[in-house]
């Protein structure tokens, strides 16, 4: 597993949407929608990651890789969104990835092995700041 390729993007809520940021990639408040947000709802959840709302880190790859907590398989190609159709066994649930999956990916992945944790340590400071943003005060 040494040649796994892992990518790592900064996700975060803004509003009730869950969102990524990937700057080597050029992607800025990139929503995860139809079925994916819940997934990441429930594993964040799951993992007990605090403050998610405010960021977690987001790693993906379509190898197996250690510390993954979850897969997707590929079900199918949505020719009218250009996306693709995601189930998580592990959840039971099935979800849409958009047309940024081709930044990474040539092709969809028949599989893609996920995880989600906590960002490095943050002062408090800061993450009191990000909340004050997201509720506008």
């Amino acid at each position: 597993m040494s040649d796994t390729r892992i990518h790592a993007v900064h996700l975060y809520k803004l509003g009730t949407a869950w969102v990524f940021d990937d700057p080597e990639k050029g992607i800025t408040k990139e929503a995860l929608v139809m079925g994916i947000d819940d997934m990441i709802t429930q594993l964040a959840k799951q993992q007990h990651i605090k403050h998610a709302s405010v960021g977690m880190i987001l790693r993906f790859s379509e190898d197996p890789f250690r510390e993954q907590q979850l897969h997707l398989e590929w079900l199918c190609k949505d020719e009218s969104m250009q996306g693709n159709w995601y189930h998580c066994p592990e959840l039971d649930h099935q979800g849409w990835l958009c047309p940024v999956l081709y930044r990474y990916y040539d092709v969809a992945p028949q599989r893609l092995y996920a995880s989600l944790g906590e960002l490095p340590h943050m002062p408090r400071k800061i993450i009191k700041h990000y909340l004050k943003q997201l509720v506008g005060c």
